[in-house]
């Protein structure tokens, strides 16, 4: 499939300055890969879209960690207002590699923290003082949850300090599991605090809501079929219905 993505204009990682939005609100969204190409189209006026060493549909591969009874994936479930999520992302194009936090509050705000480290592992020193320091967890009670794997095409509000993200060919992996998502797009629109956004506008406009389940847990339900996951069921259907029954040029 062709995408329009040279008609944006470049902006590069230097230049995100308040878009950057470590600390945000998020909105998702799920649509079917064959509406990207009209979607783009429809916002390329409105958006700067990031380019990194030349690439613009850039290589994420993250390796989660939990414990060992999925404490992080049940905190989401149960709706928890402090939920956490421990992870290794290595973004393949600029070579580089961060560990991360990811803090969802009662307040409904995202907030990220990460240090560099180029291998996806955790261990003593400065990993387990980071990972100890902004988690209820012991590093030794974490252990490799499962590997996400997506491309991603990152764009960057003109006129708000907003970023929208489009995660294609989602996959998700364990060992000898492994799950792919070859035709769905997970979006993500995410701002210092909820308002204006051309892009929610367009997904309004095509009677798309918001609601997605973050990738970790989408990934957890699809490896682990028979894990507890019945407060996400609506999530599920409301993803099956758009992925499945969207006609792109309504």
């Amino acid at each position: 499939m062709s995408l329009p993505i040279e008609a944006f204009a470049p902006v590069g990682l230097d230049q995100l300055g308040k878009a950057d939005l470590m600390s945000r609100v998020d909105r998702k969204y799920y649509f079917p890969l064959h509406f990207l190409p009209n979607m783009l189209n429809a916002i390329q006026d409105d958006y700067l879209m990031l380019e990194v060493n030349g690439v613009r549909l850039n290589t994420y591969k993250t390796l989660y960690f939990d414990t060992e009874k999925l404490d992080c994936f049940v905190q989401h479930h149960r709706g928890n207002g402090h939920r956490y999520k421990v992870r290794h992302r290595t973004y393949v194009e600029s070579k580089l590699g961060f560990l991360e936090v990811k803090l969802k509050n009662n307040k409904g705000r995202t907030i990220k923290d990460r240090i560099r480290l180029e291998e996806p592992q955790l261990s003593e020193g400065q990993s387990s003082v980071f990972v100890e320091s902004k988690t209820p967890f012991q590093t030794s009670d974490l252990r490799p949850s499962i590997w996400v794997e997506y491309q991603r095409l990152t764009l960057v509000g003109k006129h708000h300090p907003e970023r929208v993200t489009l995660d294609l060919h989602l996959t998700f992996s364990k060992k000898k599991k492994k799950k792919s998502f070859p035709d769905i797009v997970i979006a993500e629109v995410k701002q210092d605090r909820q308002g204006t956004s051309p892009f929610v506008k367009l997904m309004q406009k095509h009677h798309l809501r918001p609601g997605g389940i973050s990738k970790y847990c989408f990934g957890i339900m699809s490896l682990f079929p028979d894990i507890k996951s019945n407060h996400f069921k609506n999530k599920l259907h409301l993803l099956k219905k758009t992925t499945h029954g969207f006609i792109a040029n309504r």
